[in-house]
């Protein structure tokens, strides 16, 4: 007698290793290191859901000043090869990409479009990715020092 689908799909759940979720973007990133990178004046700010496992933190200043980091744990736990692959498919799309080896376990940033940047490390089994506005206009330097400071909280 064969298996029901729902029972078997059951089993798969169960025993298939999860990736574990990631850490707090919020306890990375303290609003004491976004002072140090991005200067004075910076609060927390609500930002959209994010999917399950994922973490995500939001800081503004002002209506045009905004930096966001994502936590992304990867399912596999390769991290690298999760970033490999995100790079290739940014350069696929004729992105400009900018390999940064010695930031976290590597990182790349890329310019999306003129008004949108962003910066992605692999650190451990997670994919972080940065962005910072400053008047309106992406700052990868920026992207880059709060990619630093956040890998450094994750052991």
């Amino acid at each position: 007698m064969p298996i029901p689908a729902l029972p078997a799909l059951l089993w798969t759940l169960l025993t298939t290793p999860q990736a574990p979720a990631a850490p707090d973007a919020c306890a990375l990133l303290g609003l004491d290191r976004i002072g140090v990178v991005l200067g004075r004046g910076w609060r927390r700010a609500e930002g959209p859901p994010t999917p399950p496992g994922t973490s995500r933190c939001e800081w503004r200043r002002g209506a045009s000043e905004s930096a966001v980091l994502t936590v992304t744990p990867v399912a596999d736990g390769d991290a690298r090869a999760a970033l490999g692959l995100r790079q290739a498919g940014h350069q696929r799309l004729g992105r400009s990409v900018t390999p940064l080896p010695t930031v976290c376990d590597g990182a790349f940033a890329v310019e999306i479009t003129a008004t949108s940047h962003v910066t992605t490390a692999a650190r451990r089994t997670w994919l972080l990715d940065a962005q910072v506005r400053m008047t309106g206009r992406p700052n990868a330097s920026a992207e880059r020092s709060l990619l630093v400071f956040a890998c450094q909280g994750i052991p």
